[in-house]
């Protein structure tokens, strides 16, 4: 009886054992999956409120810590939502609010991000955006008082130079520019501004679209960041 009692102990201990090493192995998996989705970017539409959306990882604050989290969502003429959250376990998962109220949760992968984004109307919205390429992605950029507007990529690997043009006949502005990527690589796009764009300036760029202005998903998007710029970018493409 001993003996029973013992083998069936030391079967229990090996397959206690077994479960660590596993469950170690999976966390370390999870873990270099999450470094090595640092650094992107993905982009894409929501079509049914006519927005682009745009994710990007980042590196963590701290050693140690998560893969920042960041996501911003604009319309060109209303919504203007920028998200933040941390990459927990599991390392796909996305949870990520902004302060106004929206919410955005689903799962990462190398190639795509999916999942729902809930505004702050309530409205629940879903979304599937695949990686960015070429000079697609977020972009941060600054517009003077003088019509010139400046920026990079997140990440800060593509460089921006533009300049506010013609009043149209909605009232809005006809902004120009040339997009440059690490590589050299030029890319001119357009946009409409609206009267009170300024300061400091968040937007999307989509696809490589050829026919300038109102080229529906190929094109910019943005808005002022909140406390430190104003107005709206939109109707734009690349060209």
């Amino acid at each position: 009886m001993f003996r029973r009692s013992g083998s069936l102990i030391l079967v229990l201990m090996l397959w206690l054992v077994l479960v660590g090493c596993t469950a170690g192995q999976q966390s370390n998996d999870q873990k270099e999956r999450a470094e090595e989705l640092v650094g992107q970017q993905f982009v894409g539409e929501v079509p049914e409120i006519d927005a682009f959306l745009a994710l990007v990882v980042s590196s963590p604050q701290q050693a140690g810590t998560s893969p920042q989290l960041r996501a911003y969502l604009c319309d060109g003429t209303s919504i203007n939502e920028w998200l933040t959250g941390n990459k927990e376990e599991p390392a796909n998962t996305l949870d990520l609010s902004s302060d106004d109220g929206a919410n955005l949760k689903g799962e990462l992968s190398p190639n795509e991000a999916t999942g729902t984004l809930t505004l702050a109307d309530g409205r629940a919205l879903a979304f599937s955006i695949p990686q960015a390429t070429g000079i697609e992605g977020l972009y941060d950029m600054t517009l003077n008082s003088d019509g010139q507007m400046s920026g990079t990529s997140e990440g800060g690997g593509n460089t921006l130079e533009g300049r506010l043009g013609d009043r149209q006949q909605d009232g809005r502005y006809l902004l120009s520019g040339t997009i440059t990527s690490a590589e050299g690589e030029s890319q001119d796009f357009q946009a409409l501004a609206t009267p009170d764009a300024t300061g400091e300036i968040r937007g999307i760029f989509l696809g490589n679209g050829s026919d300038g202005i109102g080229n529906g998903g190929n094109g910019f998007k943005g808005g002022g960041k909140k406390g430190s710029g104003a107005g709206f970018f939109g109707e734009g493409g690349l060209s």
